[in-house]
């Protein structure tokens, strides 16, 4: 099958969509990437919920990365019909263009999150703004064809009339990260301490505060060594949830790109 990636969706940050063109690649079909970032991390697109006056630097970003995606979707056309549309994390505006752009071609939208718990998770309050958002993932999963979702019980999110569309894809790693484990240093010899790494965003989807407060009852154990790695709005209190618990000092924080080898 011919592929097209599709979409404002920003590999680096969150590199599912990379994963999931990786895996069908590697089962033979031909991925074609059309691709125009729209440099706002999750943060930012629910910081703009919260001050809805930076919205329209949400629809200008977004018109010009559309307009560039429509002249290349529909050059693609003209080049090779593909046979089916991903359009990428965080796709939610983006599928409504695909379904315009290649119609009556397949559009598969991964829909790893949903836009209105996202928001209630980053300390939106239920009212309008989540009722808005909550039309908004309707829509975002009425305009595909296929939707995947990362777990089961994500899956069972969707509404009842759509969820004969809905497939689960487990949230995977790119071959970089196996590369590492098989390269990895071997396993502790008797005596040497455990080595955890953490490597993620410090937000509540990733459960990062359960974690520090987790490794604070752990403190003063000398069989393991944690490394904590990455950045987001649940750094400060993930970080201080050992220190508010318990001495902590068997881990390393850092942030990226400063972090040791």
């Amino acid at each position: 099958m011919r592929i097209v990636a599709f979409g404002t969706y920003q590999a680096d940050s969150h590199p599912r969509v990379a994963v999931l063109i990786e895996g069908l690649r590697a089962h033979g079909h031909e991925v074609v990437e059309l691709n125009e970032p729209l440099g706002l991390s999750t943060a930012d697109r629910v910081g703009m919920l919260q001050r809805p006056w930076r919205l329209p630097v949400l629809a200008g970003r977004l018109a010009s990365r559309w307009y560039r995606l429509w002249r290349r979707g529909r050059a693609q056309l003209r080049t090779a019909r593909p046979d089916a549309v991903l359009v990428g994390y965080l796709g939610h505006f983006d599928v409504q263009l695909a379904a315009l752009t290649f119609r009556g071609i397949p559009v598969v939208l991964d829909h790893l999150i949903f836009a209105a718990g996202t928001a209630i998770d980053r300390g939106t309050r239920q009212g309008l703004r989540t009722r808005l958002l909550s039309v908004l993932d309707r829509r975002a999963l009425a305009a595909a064809d296929v939707v995947v979702l990362d777990t089961e019980e994500h899956r069972r999110q969707v509404p009842p009339d759509l969820q004969d569309r809905a497939v689960v894809c487990p949230v995977g790693a790119d071959a970089r990260w196996f590369a590492a484990g098989r390269s990895a240093a071997p396993d502790p010899a008797p005596g040497e301490p455990v080595r955890v790494a953490f490597f993620g965003l410090y937000t509540p989807l990733q459960g990062a505060t359960v974690i520090g407060a987790a490794l604070g009852r752990l403190a003063g154990r000398d069989d393991l060594q944690v490394t904590m790695i990455g950045a987001g709005q649940d750094l400060a209190a993930t970080r201080g949830r050992p220190a508010r618990t318990l001495r902590w000092s068997g881990a390393t924080w850092c942030r990226l790109p400063s972090c040791p080898p």
